[in-house]
């Protein structure tokens, strides 16, 4: 995935799962690390903020 392709989901709602629970989050960045894709999420309700690997549904976006 290149860095263009990871930008274009950074203010993008997505579902994180962790443990069962589901919380819908908001992308605030996005980068890549050791070969692996990582996301900045904050929830939409609460506060905070953590770089996730996995447990990310992330949106569909649209092909340009």
């Amino acid at each position: 995935m290149t860095t263009q392709d990871l930008a274009r989901y950074i203010d993008q709602e997505c579902l994180y799962t962790v443990n069962g629970l589901e919380i819908v989050c908001r992308i605030l960045d996005a980068k890549m690390s050791y070969g692996r894709c990582r996301y900045l999420v904050t929830p939409l309700s609460g506060s905070n903020s953590v770089w996730v690997e996995t447990g990310l549904t992330l949106p569909e976006l649209d092909k340009e």
